[in-house]
């Protein structure tokens, strides 16, 4: 029943992380070694649907899969498959190449535009420091008549 919601649903990579995530947990809590068994094996079953699923948008539409990646999604809570994937510790997914090479570009591209800013902070920097010294230095020479 739970692959038939994740067929039909609205964004099936972000169900199969949901389903992974609670299948996991429900492992955790449960006594019976045969069932907690059963509940990782689905839930490892779901990951491998969001990697599959992950990797066939990939192809179609490279930007399109990164985008997807950082939609909110109102039923669940207006989180994104990212958040997902990291609130469920769902290593494998993280560990995804696209997934990976989607965090690097983001983070690579934070710290080009963190860094661009350096190079006009510095020299407005400089300049205010200089036009500062011009002036304790005129104050300084009016003290000193």
């Amino acid at each position: 029943m739970a692959k038939l919601f994740w067929k039909y649903g609205k964004n099936q990579i972000a169900a199969a992380l949901v389903a992974y995530g609670l299948l996991k947990k429900m492992a955790l809590i449960i006594d019976n070694k045969d069932l907690e068994a059963s509940l990782n094996t689905n839930a490892d079953e779901f990951c491998q649907l969001a990697e599959t699923m992950l990797s066939k948008c990939k192809e179609s539409n490279k930007q399109k899969t990164m985008d997807m990646l950082e939609i909110k999604v109102e039923d669940l809570g207006n989180a994104t498959c990212r958040q997902i994937a990291l609130v469920t510790e769902n290593m494998s997914f993280v560990a995804h190449p696209f997934f990976q090479s989607v965090l690097s570009e983001e983070w690579m591209g934070k710290l080009f535009l963190q860094n661009r800013w350096t190079w006009v902070r510095m020299p407005y920097l400089y300049i205010c420091y200089n036009l500062q010294g011009i002036q304790l230095s005129q104050d300084h020479d009016l003290i000193a008549k």
